[in-house]
């Protein structure tokens, strides 16, 4: 999916993060010309919240947050 030529985002693969499963996405943006990997979330539809949020910058890991486990009450 384009986001109005700001970027690109990917659905790649399900994995499962602190028991839940959901969907990788992956967000590309033009760097210098190149399509450059910025952000990747995993979704779980059933919660409608990320598990689990990585922000790249210049190919590396800066931040992320991530789902440890999951109790319903």
């Amino acid at each position: 999916m384009s986001l109005f030529g700001a970027g690109v985002i990917k659905v790649v693969k399900k994995e499962t993060v602190g028991g839940r499963t959901g969907f990788l996405c992956e967000l590309y943006t033009k760097q210098d010309e190149k399509d450059q990997l910025t952000w990747t979330w995993t979704v779980d539809p059933a919660l409608a919240l990320p598990i689990r949020s990585v922000t790249l910058e210049g190919g590396k890991e800066k931040y992320r947050m991530e789902l440890v486990s999951y109790k319903k009450d």
